[in-house]
């Protein structure tokens, strides 16, 4: 049997349901909270109390509008350095070149253009710029604000930050900028 848990988080609510195949096998409603973790992490408590076998899931999705209540409504925004790389052919394009103008102000930090990308088959354009990579990890780790860290790169797989998000890079795509990383600073939770 496949089992998938979807969480909804809304305005109010936070909805958690049980798939078991194609059926709904449990659901729970339980408040929406300020920080969007522990909304989940009440809901899913909720549901595994009412179908303890939720725990056997294989598959977990999550569907909210915090995110994009903040960005339209300009609150509760984290700084965020920008590192691009993909230096030289990224420079005409410097991270946040297309963002609304004071949607830009609340959120950027400092950023960070490194040399280094490959071409659409893996091959490279441009070694990457380990050293650059130290130091700016450095220095924003050294910054002193709370900001939340993140990069990507021209064809470069957009789990730069400590190898990010698992799974695989491209075939010939260099996972460095994310070995360059291991000790750029705590890990902050995100806040909606």
């Amino acid at each position: 049997m496949r089992r998938r848990l979807g969480i909804d988080v809304g305005g109010t609510n936070t909805d958690a349901v049980l798939l078991e195949d194609d059926t709904v096998a449990a659901a729970v409603k339980t408040p929406t909270t300020p920080d969007v973790t522990t909304g989940i992490t009440r809901a899913l408590a909720a549901l595994v109390e009412q179908a303890p076998t939720a725990r056997e899931a294989q598959a977990v999705m999550i569907g909210t509008t915090h995110f994009t209540n903040a960005v339209v409504q300009r609150r509760d925004l984290g700084r965020v350095a920008g590192i691009r790389i993909g230096l030289p052919s990224g420079a005409s394009l410097p991270p946040f070149v297309d963002w609304p103008k004071d949607l830009a102000n609340l959120v950027r930090a400092e950023v960070v253009m490194l040399e280094g990308g490959h071409e659409f088959d893996g091959r490279p354009l441009v070694p990457f710029d380990t050293r650059g990579m130290r130091t700016a990890a450095r220095r924003i780790r050294d910054d002193g604000d709370p900001i939340r860290r993140g990069g990507r790169g021209l064809l470069a797989p957009e789990r730069v930050v400590r190898g990010g998000s698992g799974g695989h890079p491209p075939r010939g795509v260099s996972r460095r900028g994310g070995d360059a990383l291991p000790s750029a600073g705590p890990h902050r939770p995100a806040r909606a």
